[in-house]
């Protein structure tokens, strides 16, 4: 069930007890308790912490405004389901620092470059409608929603900006993945495997019945 609430669990012990603590989504919006979000959907977050090598802790999660199905909105910094990254830097006691992720994307997970942490690949679902005055024919999906796409991201200040790679958005529904970065450079993402009509949409349901592997062994 959606909310405004995000759940954190720690452990201490190898995972043998766990302490958890509530974390209010609204004041990580920019506009803080006067234009708080409202909402943490239940699919936003994977199990996708990173840590980079100052002791850094962060995750993503999708963080809604009120209004975010308003995708014609004027005022492009609101709608979206947007993916947004929060930090610790004293081991989880105090979270904050946030940055956007991606203004309409969700269900994200992250791969750090092994020989230079300040490098982040994301593997994303970026979702959305046409944006004003946006040409029609450059949508992802010829059904349902125009863009409902994998997308990959790539960030090099250690994950507060990310940039959409060209090339990097799969066919119309093949998102929901994982991605890896191993220490010999080989990049392997899996997710799902995409639609390219609405007949085979329908014929393998919501869920998809197949999962898609790509590797790079070049880093990327």
């Amino acid at each position: 069930k959606a909310s405004n609430v995000i759940l954190i669990g720690q452990s201490a012990d190898g995972g043998r007890t766990w302490k958890t603590r509530d974390l209010d989504c609204g004041p990580f919006s920019p506009g803080g308790a006067a234009d708080p979000y409202t909402i943490a959907t239940p699919h936003g977050a994977f199990t996708n912490f990173l840590e980079q090598s100052d002791g850094t802790l962060m995750f993503s999660v999708g963080l809604r405004y009120p209004d975010w199905a308003d995708f014609r909105n004027k005022d492009q910094s609101r709608p979206g389901i947007r993916d947004v990254m929060i930090r610790t830097s004293n081991g989880g006691r105090t979270w904050g620092d946030p940055t956007v992720v991606h203004q309409h994307a969700t269900e994200t997970d992250f791969a750090v470059d092994p020989k230079n942490p300040k490098t982040v690949l994301a593997f994303t679902r970026i979702q959305r409608q046409l944006l004003p005055g946006e040409d029609g024919s450059k949508a992802g999906c010829s059904f349902g929603w125009p863009f409902k796409n994998g997308l990959l991201l790539k960030s090099i200040d250690g994950g507060r900006t990310f940039r959409e790679l060209a090339g990097g958005m799969t066919e119309c529904y093949g998102h929901r993945g994982s991605i890896l970065w191993t220490r010999n450079n080989t990049i392997i993402i899996t997710r799902n495997r995409g639609c390219r009509t609405i007949e085979e949409r329908r014929a393998r349901g919501r869920s998809g019945a197949a999962i898609e592997v790509q590797i790079s062994l070049d880093g990327g």
